[in-house]
């Protein structure tokens, strides 16, 4: 089969470090991805002529990537762009969207959302229940409070709940995600990835160490798999995306889907031998996508050094095997959870050190 010329735009620049090894592949002819911040160069991809244009949007950038779509072909480009449909950008920041169709999946429990006065009552009553609001247009844990005293709740919401603002219990569980490829009528799942508890212990979600594939019992990921595969036929995306989900005892909670760059994909990606955005472009290229679960090989862990020094961070990581940075954010893989374990001990204290040290010698030249 011909190779077919193709240009990614990268949503965000933060990747541009971490994905390209992960690109490669003899199935296409990749060109340069960039970062184009406020606009899409039209005029440059119009020039450079690629047969396929891919956008990897992030959440900030979606609109801006559905736009250029439509400028792309307005202005007569006559090869193939793969993009989110307007839909599909709508559903991003649109949360009882989402949930309205969660709540049609077999097996799914939707998450209700509350009016003020109905969380404001059992506040009251003392009855030591949790709350959270967050934007119905919000993603990344951005704008999200949480509430245990009347005061509280005032305090975040002033003048009440509104159609912006979603009010819900807060649900202790296990927060897991699945990545897929989806080609609007076929999807490949790559396996589930555990955030860990939804404690509330006062540390954002994003700071809380990631591993895949999570421990759970063969009928329940089972479950999780099935339920992301019917979420995504049912709104034929075509493209990556990532499906979030809490489970609390027995029960699976729908919590919302990212059809974009999400940092859960790194971990997909290490513990497959199989790259999902390989996987994405050869389908965009013309290539049949391998779909169903796919099954990991490895165990891998992903986990923030907050305050770190993303040189300092390179600088280690590059002196191990199977072990990856973007930004302040570790990647690591190994071939059991034990050595998985050890390898995570072992650049804990390296990097730690690295830290430290760096910390010493910038106070020396103050």
């Amino acid at each position: 089969m011909h190779k077919r010329s193709m240009l990614s735009i990268l949503g965000t620049r933060s990747w541009q470090r971490w994905l390209p090894p992960f690109l490669e592949s003899n199935l296409y002819e990749l060109g340069v991805s960039w970062d184009e911040g406020e606009a899409v160069d039209i005029n440059k991809i119009l020039a450079e002529k690629p047969e396929v244009v891919v956008f990897l949007s992030h959440q900030e950038t979606q609109y801006r990537d559905a736009r250029a779509t439509r400028d792309l072909i307005a202005r007569g480009y006559g090869g193939t762009v793969i993009c989110n449909t307007q839909a599909v950008v709508d559903l991003a920041f649109d949360k009882n969207a989402m949930a309205r169709i969660g709540a049609e999946v077999h097996g799914l429990t939707p998450i209700p959302n509350l009016y003020f006065e109905t969380a404001e009552d059992a506040l009251l009553s003392g009855d030591g229940r949790l709350f959270l609001s967050k934007r119905n247009d919000g993603t990344e844990g951005k704008g999200m409070h949480y509430f245990d005293a009347p005061d509280q709740l005032h305090s975040a919401l002033p003048y009440g709940s509104n159609d912006e603002i979603l009010i819900q219990e807060f649900l202790e569980g296990e927060e897991l995600s699945v990545n897929v490829v989806c080609t609007g009528s076929e999807v490949a799942l790559y396996p589930i990835v555990s955030k860990g508890n939804t404690r509330f212990d006062g540390v954002h979600p994003s700071l809380r160490m990631r591993t895949c594939p999570a421990k759970l019992p063969k009928a329940i990921e089972d479950k999780v798999l099935r339920c992301s595969a019917e979420y995504m036929a049912r709104i034929e995306h075509q493209g990556i995306a990532e499906l979030e989900f809490i489970l609390s005892g027995d029960r699976l909670y729908f919590l919302e889907i990212n059809p974009r760059l999400a940092a859960t994909m790194r971990l997909s990606t290490v513990v497959t031998g199989r790259s999902l955005f390989a996987d994405y472009f050869a389908w965009a290229g013309g290539h049949p996508l391998q779909a169903g679960p796919v099954p990991a090989r490895a165990a891998g862990a992903e986990w923030v050094l907050p305050g770190a020094d993303p040189a300092h961070v390179q600088k280690v990581v590059s002196q191990h095997d199977q072990v990856w940075c973007s930004t302040n954010r570790i990647t690591a893989a190994a071939p059991n959870e034990t050595d998985l374990e050890l390898k995570i001990a072992e650049l804990s204290h390296v990097l730690s050190a690295t830290i430290s040290s760096a910390a010493t010698d910038a106070s020396k030249t103050t």
